[in-house]
This record gives structure tokens, C-alpha cells and sequence, in this order.
């Protein structure tokens, strides 16, 4: 029985993650390579909702996973494919390194690289004193916190990222600057406030410029109060 090679590779467009598997055969192949049962992750089933389909022709399948499906941290994944696929001629399937990877008799494991899609989010909002002084009433500054490191803030469009409102009323910042190992903004406004009043910090609905260093852009909606 003659082979025919296949080799999976893990697509990033333009730095961030699509949850995109790529399987490229070598001859082509029948629909049952469309089968999603044909294939495992780390050992188990591919998740629910996941995609399936050939691209431009039939020797190229592209797996998609849900985007529920969340990858905190890059990571190698063990990709399975079944054993038991054949192309259309009927020839039987290998790895192009050959089946040193393999797991057991019923598949073919490759090692693959998914990328980190989660997108930073906000963990608290903190009120900082002016100017780090002392005073316990007066502060002009508010700190950002987020669930993970942040990659260099672009300095142009931060100034449109936050909505920042004192008792309701929105305020302007005049700089925002990376503090605690790049998991927190600190924005200076153009005005002081009483640490009693009420401080808001939203995201905009459109444009927002903020990634963490995979290149996953923050989600907008986020909304958080601040504490002293």
C-alpha cells in the first residue's frame, strides 16, 4: 500500500492567534477528512463547535476552533489525526518526519504551537494620591489593573482608550504610563478630585489601541469603579 505524506501546522495572522489548524495532504482526499471524529487535541476530541472544511481544493484541511475556546499562554498541543483516513486513490496517511511521533497504532501525532487569544481585561481600578503625596482627600491620578501583561502602550491613541468620569462627570487624562511590570495604566487627569467621589473608568466602544503582548486587543464594554 503506497503513502502519502501530510504535515499540520497551527495559522497566526499578523501576530494573533486564529484558532486555526491547518492539515495539508499531499494527494488528494475523500470527505471522510472532513470528519471531525478523524481528529484529537491534546488527546481528546477537538471542542464543541469547532469548524471543519477543504480550502481551495481537497488536499487541504482547515480545522477552526471556537472562539470559547481560550489558550492563556503559548503552548504545544498534541494534534492527532486517524490513522484509519485515506486519500482518494485509497493510499494510506504518514507524517512527512515519518511516524516518529506517533502515539499508538490508531494515529498520527504532531506537535503543534497555539498562541495565546485571551484578551486582557480589567481586575480593579485604584485611586492614587496627587502626586504620590500624603493627603487622604485629594488625588489626581487613577490605576488600571489588568489580568495580564500588556505590550508598549502606543502614546498617540491611549488618550482616546478610556472614558473617565468623576460622580458621572467626565474628565480628561493628560498621561497614561505602564507601572507594576506592565499590568497596570496609570492615567494622570488634567484636574484633581476628592478621593470621596465616585471614579469610573470605561473603555471606548471603537478604536482602542490596547494589547497584551500576544497581540490580543482588549475587549470594550469593560467597566470598573474605583477604590481607594
Amino acid at each position: 500500500l503506497e503513502t502519502s505524506a501530510i504535515a499540520v501546522s497551527s495559522a497566526v495572522v499578523d501576530g494573533v492567534n486564529t484558532n486555526v489548524i491547518t492539515v495539508n495532504f499531499a494527494n488528494e482526499m475523500t470527505d471522510t477528512a472532513l470528519e471531525l471524529s478523524n481528529y484529537t487535541l491534546d488527546n481528546v476530541a477537538l471542542p464543541a463547535g469547532t469548524t471543519i472544511g477543504f480550502v481551495g481544493n481537497k488536499n487541504v484541511v482547515q480545522i477552526t476552533l471556537p472562539a470559547s475556546y481560550v489558550i492563556t499562554t503559548n503552548a504545544p498541543f498534541k494534534f492527532g489525526v486517524s490513522k484509519e483516513l485515506t486519500t482518494k486513490n485509497g493510499e494510506a496517511i504518514r507524517l512527512t518526519d515519518g511516524d516518529a511521533t506517533t502515539a499508538s497504532t490508531l494515529q498520527l501525532v504532531e506537535t503543534i504551537t497555539l498562541e495565546d487569544n485571551k484578551a486582557p481585561q480589567f481586575s480593579n481600578v485604584a485611586k492614587l494620591l496627587l502626586n504620590g503625596g500624603a493627603a487622604t482627600d485629594s488625588a489626581n491620578q487613577v490605576k488600571i489593573s489588568f489580568t495580564e501583561a500588556l505590550d508598549a502602550l502606543d502614546t498617540t491613541n491611549v488618550a482616546d482608550d478610556f472614558i473617565v468620569k468623576v460622580n458621572g462627570t467626565e474628565v480628561a487624562y493628560t498621561a497614561a504610563e505602564l507601572a507594576d511590570v506592565n499590568k497596570s495604566i496609570v492615567l494622570t487627569l488634567g484636574t484633581a478630585y476628592n478621593t470621596a467621589q465616585t471614579i469610573t473608568v470605561e473603555l471606548a466602544k471603537e478604536n482602542l489601541s490596547i494589547t497584551d503582548v500576544a497581540g490580543n486587543l482588549i475587549v470594550t464594554g469593560q467597566s470598573v469603579t474605583a477604590t481607594k
